[in-house]
């Protein structure tokens, strides 16, 4: 995969861990982890149209997101985090169902980088 078809962008991960490659591999386990925990939570949330419970679940998924660089969904974050209440529930679903497709995209990524 090139490096523009990467969804995830590893350069924050390389500054932190300064390139050890066994707490690189500790992040990534970890990332993986959140997001399969996370990505379940919102699909309840959704399930049950719990607009505080997504917006809480993606105030704490929000700054990995960011720091791993996950593509395409800094303003879908931003959108369902701050504007979760004065949204229709067809926007906070399309919203989630992009920070979603994402969020699966960038753990298939990450756990051929880990195989």
């Amino acid at each position: 995969m090139s490096k523009n078809d990467s969804i995830i962008n590893l350069e924050q991960l390389n500054a932190v861990t300064r390139g050890m490659a066994d707490r690189e591999r500790r992040y990534l386990e970890q990332f993986t982890q959140l997001c399969a925990d996370r990505s379940s939570v919102l699909k309840d949330a959704r399930s049950s149209e719990d607009r505080e419970l997504i917006k809480k679940t993606i105030h704490s998924l929000r700054p990995q997101l960011l720091f791993f660089g996950v593509k395409d969904t800094k303003h879908e974050l931003e959108k369902l985090q701050l504007q979760a209440d004065n949204l229709s529930w067809s926007e906070i679903d399309d919203s989630l169902n992009q920070v979603l497709n994402q969020m699966d995209k960038a753990v298939v990524e990450v756990k051929s980088m880990l195989d």
